[in-house]
């Protein structure tokens, strides 16, 4: 149900990625679901957005990641503390230059990574409410680039 992320709603059930049981997320790749873009954007802000329920379930480590091959990422924003949240519902907005770097190259894959909760590893381990990246095609691309005709297909969800 990692496509609830990407619906535009908050809320219960289908409104929201809840997954997992037993031994917590692989620590070495984390909870991730990666989104595929036909062009290639400067990432110029983000929105993440807490679940309904189980504060506990929220990441308390976790990245925004960025590649143009879909294979090999780097980091964008990191996160690794408490949750990001202190209300159920919540939508917080990250921006460049003040969350994270500014951005001076388009990308066409955005991958959010859950690497830890604080109830992990016990029970239902994570869940989020929604995802939204924002971005710019006026930006310098990599010119080593292929596109491809997709738009925003969620891809690659572990």
């Amino acid at each position: 149900f990692a496509f609830n992320i990407f619906d535009n709603r908050l809320g219960p059930s289908n409104d929201k990625w809840c997954c997992g049981e037993g031994d917590g997320p692989p620590k070495k790749e984390g909870l991730h679901v990666t989104d595929e873009f036909k062009k290639q954007y400067a990432l110029t802000y983000f929105t993440a957005s807490s679940a309904n329920d189980v504060p506990g379930r929220d990441p308390t480590e976790s990245e925004v990641q960025r590649s143009n091959d879909g294979k090999k990422f780097t980091i964008i924003f990191s996160h690794d503390g408490k949750s990001l949240w202190d209300q159920r519902l919540q939508v917080i907005r990250f921006d460049a230059g003040k969350d994270f770097k500014r951005q001076t190259t388009g990308y066409r894959f955005f991958r959010h990574v859950t690497f830890k909760t604080a109830t992990w590893p016990n029970g239902a381990y994570f869940q989020i409410g929604e995802i939204e990246y924002f971005g710019d095609t006026s930006f310098p691309v990599d010119p080593k680039s292929k596109l491809t005709n997709t738009w925003g297909r969620i891809k690659n969800v572990r």
